[in-house]
């Protein structure tokens, strides 16, 4: 027994999974650096600035809702990151040198599709083919490397751009490529490419069987059945929320940038900000895992929802410092819902048959509120200040809290193993 678990390759091929998406939040950890400069560059307002983001976030709900699921499944979800990654180490180079919005537009429609399959979705899809146990907690582990990996972005950024100035700046990003290539092609492998199963593969094929279906590992609900389920458009319409209200935390250093704070404090800020979704990833996949989907609800909304209220109260005591780290931490802590939602809790509500089918939906109507609120929001600041702004996020996070507790309640698999009390939580 001890002999099958030394053998057991998940561990280490969930190591090269983070590593190929720590250089995808490197990358994307930038982009609160990038929107002022840009506008600077091109001589245009900060709300234009953001158009191309919207764009992106379109073209990834346009790609998970038109087949990005069936894609992971046809191209396999290690290719999909691998081209997720090389995309995403392009992206700084993208907003410095390219000479229009529209050009930049068009490229982050590319982007945003290929965030759809890979990115965070990508690696979710990877790390399912692995493990069936501890999937919440191995998620969160390797999400979380997106969150440190945008914090070191974020800083790096601030640190090569004011030392060395933007072109190396752009190479430093661009060559990070490279090592996803390296460990593409020569370590990074699916169970099956290796004569191995997924952790956790007796109890699924005993829940299966459960549900009349021999020698599989596919429980839970068809897609067809969960697109009829109530609970797929409550935690569809609480992720749509939840991203309006949280373009605060992308935006922390423009907000910050735009009411007196200097760039590299304001990167600092921004570093502490993505650690903490980093650190948040990993306290979620635990709570998840032991307690229940209902708690993954209740700690990640609610980080966000007090993060949001100290953001707000700094505004309002004009730069009242004792309340800008805690804000920066904790609205960190509540952008954990953006990339660990989806994945996190699937298997819980609907079980591993349509996984890679419904990651891709959740992940997409994530990008549908940031690129909306990415207009909204600093539209509604320039005109007024981020005060009102800040407020009407707070009341769309604790919406959509309700919502994903009735989500949670209403799960689907809970009527399909009532007895199970993993699932009756």
């Amino acid at each position: 027994m001890n002999t099958e678990k030394r053998k057991f390759s998940g561990y280490t091929q969930v190591v090269l999974a983070a590593i190929v998406t720590f250089t995808c939040g490197m990358s994307y950890g930038a982009y609160g650096m990038l929107i002022v400069p840009l506008a600077e560059r091109l001589g245009c307002s900060i709300t234009a600035a953001g158009v191309p983001a919207t764009v992106e976030t379109i073209a990834a709900f346009v790609a998970g809702l038109l087949g990005g699921g069936a894609l992971i499944k046809k191209w396999t979800a290690r290719r999909c990151m691998l081209i997720g990654a090389i995309i995403a180490c392009l992206f700084v180079s993208a907003y410095a040198y390219l000479p229009s919005l529209f050009l930049l537009c068009l490229w982050e429609a590319v982007t945003g599709a290929s965030m759809a399959i890979g990115y965070s979705t990508g690696m979710s899809a990877f790390i399912k083919e692995w493990f069936i146990e501890r999937r919440e907690s191995v998620v969160g582990v390797a999400i979380a490397c997106i969150g440190f990996g945008a914090a070191a972005g974020s800083w790096m950024f601030g640190k090569l751009d004011t030392t060395f100035g933007r072109n190396v700046t752009c190479i430093a990003f661009a060559a990070l490529g490279i090592l996803c290539i390296l460990i593409y092609l020569f370590a990074l492998r699916n169970p099956e490419q290796i004569g191995q199963k997924p952790l956790g593969w007796e109890k699924a094929e005993a829940l299966a069987a459960q549900e009349g279906k021999a020698n599989s590992t596919d429980f839970g609900v068809e897609y067809k059945e969960a697109l009829k389920s109530p609970s797929l458009y409550l935690i569809l319409g609480s992720c749509l929320l939840w991203a309006l209200a949280m373009i605060a935390s992308p935006y922390l250093a423009t907000i910050l940038m735009t009411n007196g704070i200097e760039e590299m404090p304001a990167a600092n800020y921004a570093t502490i900000n993505n650690l903490s979704m980093a650190v948040m990833s990993i306290v979620v996949g635990v709570l998840t895992s032991k307690l229940g989907p209902k708690s993954y609800v209740i700690v990640a909304f609610g980080a966000g929802i007090i993060g949001l209220a100290l953001l707000w109260g700094w505004l309002e005591l004009s730069g009242g410092g004792v309340l800008l780290l805690p804000a920066s931490v904790l609205v960190g802590c509540g952008y954990v819902v953006g990339t660990t939602y989806g994945p996190m809790v699937t298997t819980k509500v609907f079980g591993n048959k349509a996984f890679d089918n419904i990651i891709p939906l959740v992940f997409g109507m994530r990008c549908v509120g940031l690129g909306v609120g990415v207009l909204v929001l600093p539209t509604m600041a320039e005109k007024s200040g981020w005060t009102m702004p800040l407020l009407l996020a707070i009341i769309m996070m604790a919406a959509a809290m309700i919502m994903g507790l009735f989500a949670m309640k209403l799960s689907p698999m809970k009527k399909l193993h009532k007895n199970d009390r993993d699932l009756d939580r």
